[in-house]
């Protein structure tokens, strides 16, 4: 029983060990799974906030060379 699930080693004793095991396991599995979903939702909001701040650079770029062209320092 303690092997089955490929859950690994079991260090708890007993019939109520295999079964703290399998659920912290399994809570463990949902952890890292949030955790992932996580750290995607976190690389797509500052992804798009460095696209955002480089857009704003290249804007504020252009309208500088804009005003020096014209000659307003």
């Amino acid at each position: 029983m303690k092997a089955d699930g490929l859950l690994g080693r079991n260090f708890l004793k007993g019939m109520a060990g295999d079964a703290i095991n399998a659920i912290l396991c399994g809570a463990g599995h949902n952890l890292w799974k949030i955790l992932a979903r996580l750290r995607a939702l976190l690389y797509m909001l500052t992804g798009n906030a460095w696209e955002a701040l480089q857009a704003l650079c290249r804007h504020l770029e252009v309208l500088r060379l804009d005003r020096e062209a014209s000659g307003a320092l």
